[in-house]
């Protein structure tokens, strides 16, 4: 890892924080896409190499902030990792269409809009890790969307896996981990 370059979404909580430090550790050069800088102004990292870590303003949900990252970050990319992810656990009569809209783009539609415009900056063997969900397969009331959404993101990760075979694809099927996510949901 040594050298080496991420660009990480979702690195400033959760699993995808700790991918962070780890890589850190390892002396990779990270970037971390954030949608709260200040979120990440409260982090302590550890390690005397700050400027290990470029840190970049893009909102998930704004597609001209995907559409304008490329060029902010530096080349190349030897991996992309997505832990980037969120849901309403509410029944589907309950959920407003600025919910929907939301899952769907933070679970789904903004890997597809940032590998299509960070692939051109890959190395030949790059490394995408996507991180998903076990609610993937499994159906329960209050989740149906963020099922859906990690559903769709697992199948798109393993039709990356066929169609791009020089690229390292990983996907990481995660179980359910009590964190700020789930306890912000059950406030709800």
């Amino acid at each position: 890892m040594i050298g080496k370059h991420f660009v990480v979404i979702g690195g400033t909580s959760g699993l995808g924080l700790a991918i962070v430090n780890q890589l850190l550790k390892k002396d990779a050069r990270v970037t971390l896409l954030v949608r709260n800088v200040e979120k990440f102004k409260q982090l302590h990292f550890t390690y005397s190499n700050l400027n290990q870590i470029n840190v970049l303003y893009c909102d998930l949900q704004v597609r001209e902030d995907i559409n304008q990252i490329a060029p902010m970050i530096k080349k190349p990319i030897d991996g992309f990792i997505y832990s980037s992810g969120g849901g309403y656990f509410k029944s589907l009569d309950n959920h407003t269409s600025d919910e929907v809209i939301e899952t769907y783009n933070v679970n789904l539609l903004s890997f597809n809009l940032l590998y299509k415009v960070l692939k051109p900056q890959f190395v030949k063997r790059a490394h995408v890790v996507g991180i998903s969900s076990q609610a993937a397969f499994v159906t329960q009331a209050n989740a149906a969307h963020y099922g859906a959404s990690k559903a769709a993101f697992t199948a798109v990760l393993n039709t990356l896996r066929l169609e791009e075979p020089s690229f390292n694809v990983l996907l990481y099927i995660q179980a359910l981990l009590v964190d700020h996510f789930i306890k912000r949901q059950n406030q709800l």
